[in-house]
């Protein structure tokens, strides 16, 4: 009789427990779809966001040419209506770069790539975003250099430092009034364990934020909406903040921000790094004062370059910008007319190679490659300053373009000043 009570039980439990069993899947079930549910609705409101805001460039700069083709005779106005062209214009390529960051931190595929730096360097760059920034718009800036961090080396991803930078810059520039004062303060010291701590803190005499905002600042498509300070024209995607706090994390570190309504912004970056300290001595502190440095006038060079571009507008708009520099540029529209023009011409007639990535028949990269090999016949095939001028932007391009055997990496639209910046290292100016 025992034995078959305890069948008997046994027969009882296996049902209860395959009745828990399908409870537990239903409610996993039940979680996974509220799951998809947000993703989709997360999803659909970026969309959203994102339609609205490029829409709304776009549709300013079509409203804004058809005032410049009126304002034809009224300088003043056609300036005008140039200067919010160029805006809007600078407002939507922010954003197109943001969402290809954003793509690749949502799908885990942003890669951090530190090199070997120097905290002198950083300074030289910060400098150079924040001088003329400040100068253009009539603001005081200061750089003050920490005496401990001017030594070191640092092995940092300078792209991305220099990304966290320009966004928060360029924010503190947007919101502070001529007249105003923007302080960048270096932080950094290396530690006895071959690490360093590097920072610094970025303070503005601007609008300020509310507390509200604060508490979600580093969400996506955040922006201060209920600041009274805030001008009713000025734009932004609120996409700048969430991206750069992304990359700091991703460096293991993190930016904190303090501010008042009115009474400006604070913002602090720390990232911990490796470091090697320098052997020589340090500088004393150093602080620059000023309103800015005007930009270097542009010069010109000597020489022949070849460009491959197969967009024939693109085409046309690089040959204006580099026969303005002084240079006679040779056009391919294609990879492979690109080679042949390469093998055809003499030993080093040509002072550099302007190659677009994507193309038909042959892409710049296998271009490239065939150039390079071409090293067996003629020595300028390996040192031909070959340089990447592509509209994308990503990291792993800007990677494969290396590997390809390219020397620099020039993104569109093309800038003189960038472009002059890149030539300066292999062509002579006059």
């Amino acid at each position: 009789m025992k034995n078959d009570e305890h069948v008997d039980n046994n027969l009882n439990k296996a049902p209860e427990q395959g009745i828990d069993e399908a409870r537990r899947r239903i409610e996993e079930l039940e979680r996974e779809v509220a799951e998809l549910r947000k993703a989709n609705d997360s999803k659909a409101e970026f969309i959203s966001h994102l339609s609205h805001d490029i829409r709304t460039p776009i549709a300013a700069i079509q409203n804004l040419t058809q005032f410049a083709r009126a304002d034809i005779n009224d300088r003043a106005s056609l300036m005008a209506d140039l200067d919010r062209i160029e805006t809007s214009n600078s407002f939507l390529l922010s954003l197109v770069s943001d969402v290809l960051d954003i793509s690749e931190i949502d799908y885990g595929e942003m890669k951090i790539r530190p090199v070997r730096t120097t905290y002198q360097q950083h300074l030289k760059e910060i400098r150079n975003i924040l001088l003329p920034m400040c100068e253009k718009k009539g603001i005081h800036c200061r750089i003050i250099a920490q005496p401990k961090a001017q030594g070191l080396d640092l092995y940092a991803d300078t792209t991305r430092l220099k990304q966290i930078a320009m966004n928060l810059i360029s924010n503190a520039v947007r919101y502070t009034p001529p007249g105003g004062t923007i302080t960048y303060r270096s932080e950094g010291r290396a530690n006895k364990d071959g690490t360093s701590t590097f920072g610094y803190t970025l303070t503005d005499t601007g609008i300020g934020m509310t507390e509200d905002f604060q508490s979600r600042i580093f969400q996506k498509f955040e922006t201060d909406t209920e600041n009274p300070f805030r001008s009713k024209m000025d734009i932004g995607s609120g996409l700048g903040l969430y991206i750069s706090n992304k990359i700091a994390s991703l460096m293991g570190g993190k930016i904190t921000v303090r501010s008042r309504l009115g009474d400006g912004t604070s913002f602090t970056v720390r990232i911990p790094m490796r470091s090697l300290p320098d052997d020589g001595e340090p500088a004393e502190g150093e602080e620059q004062k000023g309103t800015g440095e005007s930009p270097e006038r542009h010069g010109k060079f000597k020489g022949r370059v070849l460009l491959a571009e197969d967009n024939e507008i693109n085409a046309e708009i690089a040959m204006r910008v580099l026969g303005e520099m002084g240079l006679k540029v040779i056009h391919a529209d294609n990879g492979q007319k690109a080679t042949d023009e390469f093998r055809a011409s003499s030993e080093n007639e040509f002072s550099a190679v302007f190659m677009d990535i994507q193309m038909p028949i042959m892409n710049g990269y296998d271009a490239t490659k065939m150039i390079r090999g071409m090293g067996k016949t003629r020595k300028d095939a390996e040192t031909i300053p070959i340089i990447a001028m592509t509209a994308d932007v990503f990291t792993s391009t800007m990677s494969k373009a290396k590997e390809a055997g390219m020397n620099a990496f020039l993104t569109k639209p093309l800038e003189m000043s960038a472009i002059e910046n890149v030539l300066k290292n292999y062509i002579p100016m006059e």
